[in-house]
């Protein structure tokens, strides 16, 4: 349920300088990482970091996957974050490896939550239909 945004500093932390678990995904505009230190997954794009609770990292997960939700202008794309008050732009070059990254991090928490309680993570238990679905007001 909590979600913090943030701008971050031109001068960031070095990789080291985070205690981060062994999620890590990066590519040349977004990285995505869960923090051993406050337990969130955290979002980095351009200027803009998100910690985020794990089922509002899904309801992110599927923001991305629901064209319908998504604004395009120009050469950006547009995702509401926070009901209709907070937005996320998006460079078109960049959707997609922010999709792809999600993604991976996605198919990688939902397989190291279902271990943690004992499940094997299975494709039932990997299809997306089965996450997300929160009464969380923070994400859309």
């Amino acid at each position: 349920m909590l979600l913090r945004i943030g701008i971050n500093n031109v001068n960031m932390k070095k990789e080291s300088e985070h205690t981060m678990n062994k999620m890590d995904y990066k590519s040349d505009s977004v990285r995505i990482f869960k923090c051993q230190n406050c337990n969130r997954i955290h979002f980095e794009y351009g200027s803009v970091a998100m910690e985020l609770e794990l089922r509002d990292f899904f309801k992110l997960s599927k923001l991305l996957r629901t064209p319908d939700s998504i604004i395009k202008r120009g050469g950006n794309q547009i995702i509401p974050i926070v009901k209709s008050n907070v937005f996320l732009k998006v460079k078109n070059g960049h959707f997609n490896s922010i999709q792809t990254l999600v993604t991976q991090a996605e198919e990688f928490l939902k397989a190291e939550y279902l271990l943690s309680i004992g499940r094997h993570p299975n494709d039932y238990y990997l299809d997306s239909s089965h996450w997300g679905n929160s009464y969380s007001n923070v994400m859309n």
